[in-house]
């Protein structure tokens, strides 16, 4: 099976909404890094265009500035028909600046994180031993070309990359559901697997 790192605000629409400002309530983005099921969510959670200029048509991964998967109702039908699983729903207020809503829109809260890096196969960037943020001394600072394990990925269709989290990977499945679907806001580029 092939797989591939999606790539967000890419393959959008002309004219795009973007989300600038945000109220995820008691929830905040590093919950969301952690894949894990997030209980009570508090569905009066909002993501606005607060500037006109960001007023657009919506992609159907919708742009926002702080790098949320947030999937429209068509894009979660379609997944859910492909049996692509593994993504807790969390519906939210889309609010244009005017305040007027914009329905059917959900975080994609990816819920599996799969240690699969091969590092002697990737080129990584790692924070020195000197950090001022100690707690990330030695890890991920950046990836320059990941290469995967195939044995890890047996059994997933998306995930959260565990050693550099803000990197989701899908499988063929998801990228067939989500181009067959003419869906827009995400570009896909293949990964190498080892």
């Amino acid at each position: 099976m092939k797989w591939y790192w999606v790539v967000s605000c890419d393959n959008t629409v002309g004219n795009p909404f973007v989300a600038d400002s945000e109220d995820l309530k008691q929830v905040n983005k590093q919950d969301l890094l952690e894949c894990k099921p997030i209980e009570d969510w508090d569905e009066t959670a909002w993501l606005k265009a607060s500037k006109a200029e960001n007023d657009g048509v919506p992609d159907d991964v919708l742009q926002e500035s702080s790098g949320i998967p947030v999937y429209s109702e068509r894009l979660r039908l379609a997944l859910e028909n492909a049996s692509i699983d593994g993504i807790q729903y969390l519906p939210v207020r889309v609010l244009r600046p005017n305040g007027s809503p914009i329905h059917g829109f959900s975080i994609a809260n990816i819920l599996h994180l799969v240690a699969s890096l091969d590092f002697d196969r990737s080129d990584c960037e790692f924070f020195p031993a000197d950090y001022f943020v100690e707690e990330r001394r030695g890890t991920i600072r950046a990836i320059r070309r990941a290469t995967l394990l195939r044995s890890a990925l047996d059994g997933f269709h998306v995930f959260r990359l565990k050693e550099f989290r803000r990197r989701i990977y899908v499988s063929e499945r998801f990228k067939e559901a989500f181009e067959s679907g003419d869906f827009t806001g995400y570009s896909f580029n293949q990964a190498k697997v080892s």
